[in-house]
């Protein structure tokens, strides 16, 4: 297992896993199995119903993990017998998310950008260091061309400039000077999402071992593709015409989660932190009603889909770039989210905003269930209004607190999905 685990290293995705001998299959679900309950590794259960995807001809499917050899379905109760806990299980779980990103950006047509370049730097016992990989993004095609052509731009400037070494002004080790951009216009700044009109979703994933656009590991191997990743989420943004920005903040481990997340924020939206900025949210909103023709509702272009730990990554970074970032949100979905509304108390903007009906929060019964309880008469239905109790207004304030309709914190995108679009659609700018 050791010597297959460190040959793995080299492989990715669909390849990877037929080293180890396990491969992913669409299957139909049978009617007769929608409400069949599955333990979960948390002991607690999830609907198999909750857990299905609709093809185009109707009927539920799921992409599930397989063992090749003997045909079997994986699942948590025989996970254990297929895949060892410790190194292997990382070694699969690895291969697994790389397998669904693959599927995603297939199928949302994505492209990997690289935020910072990988360090050479070295651990004590002579290992890679834990940064040696790239921080990287996981974006919608047309934003990646942007951003690589603004790169091509400022490395000719720079040449035509006499700069043939480092490129002056590259704060963010990235490779390319930004300020030799920001005044330039390319044929591509219509489809970044500083200047296009189309909406653009940004997912951010929780801590932990999980990578961009996965929520759940165990569940990637045990109960599907569909409810363990943004795979959903991508189809759903993809009917509505939206580009997609998906994070990666635990590249470089939790410890670093905070700085990568800084560092991809300002890479994909540069564009947006070094335009002009609107003095406050009040002028923001007068302007929205000026002329349709300016910079009206149409400049609140982004949607967030944020998770558990990514939400207090977010709201620290608004709270040094709310200038840069507030004009152009239209709706914030929060779920588990582990923010804190007192951060915001110096930034009134930003305050209200995370209270406002633009924003809302979905949370597993699992998260202080014994002292909140659901205003629609118990039952944990998705969508269902939850009331707080005051240790809850004071760490969340007033923001719209629902039920995300399951007891599992990694499942609450998947089970909360048709609530959370709702709230989404809600601010989708109309033609």
């Amino acid at each position: 297992v050791y010597d297959c685990v460190d040959e793995s290293k080299q492989l990715h995705g669909a390849n990877g896993l037929k080293y180890f001998g396990f491969e992913y299959r669409t299957i139909e679900v049978p009617s007769e199995g929608y409400d069949t309950d599955v333990n979960d590794d948390d002991n607690g259960k999830t609907s198999e119903s909750n857990r299905l995807s609709i093809n185009e001809n109707g009927i539920p499917t799921q992409r599930r993990l397989f063992h090749i050899e003997t045909n079997t379905l994986i699942d948590v109760n025989n996970r254990k017998k297929f895949i060892a806990d410790g190194d292997m299980y990382d070694s699969i779980a690895r291969l697994c998310q790389h397998a669904a990103q693959d599927v995603m950006i297939k199928e949302g047509n994505l492209k990997w950008i690289t935020v910072t370049k990988p360090s050479s730097a070295s651990s004590s016992n002579g290992s890679r260091s834990n940064d040696a990989e790239p921080i990287r993004a996981l974006v919608s095609a047309a934003i990646a061309d942007a951003i690589e052509e603004e790169e091509q731009e400022a490395i000719c400037k720079n040449v035509s400039n006499g700069n043939h070494g480092k490129k002056e002004d590259d704060d963010d080790g990235d490779g390319y000077n930004r300020s030799a951009t920001t005044n330039h216009t390319s044929k591509h700044d219509e489809q970044h999402p500083a200047f296009h009109r189309q909406p653009t979703l940004l997912i951010a994933t929780g801590r932990g071992k999980v990578r961009a656009g996965i929520f759940s590991r165990q569940h990637l191997m045990t109960s599907g593709m569909e409810c363990s990743t943004a795979l959903p989420v991508v189809h759903e943004a993809m009917k509505r015409k939206m580009h997609i920005i998906m994070l990666d903040p635990n590249v470089h481990g939790e410890r670093l989660g905070m700085s990568t997340f800084q560092q991809s924020m300002s890479k994909v939206f540069h564009k947006w932190e070094k335009q002009p900025t609107l003095e406050n949210e009040a002028e923001s909103e007068q302007q929205e009603h000026k002329t349709s023709q300016g910079p009206s509702f149409e400049a609140r272009d982004l949607f967030v889909l944020s998770h558990s730990q990514s939400g207090a990554q977010l709201a620290r970074y608004l709270l040094e770039k709310s200038e840069h970032y507030l004009p152009h949100i239209r709706a914030i979905a929060f779920t588990d989210s582990t923010h804190n509304i007192q951060w915001t108390r110096q930034n009134e903007n930003l305050h209200h905003l995370l209270q406002s009906d633009r924003c809302v929060y979905y949370k597993s019964a699992k998260v202080r269930d014994s002292d909140l309880s659901n205003s629609s008469g118990g039952e944990d239905t998705a969508g269902n209004d939850v009331d707080t109790d005051e240790f809850w207004k004071h760490r969340f304030g007033s923001i719209a607190t629902k039920c995300a309709g399951t007891s599992e914190h990694s499942l609450t995108n998947w089970s909360a999905r048709g609530e959370i679009w709702n709230h989404f659609d809600g601010f989708m700018k109309t033609s």
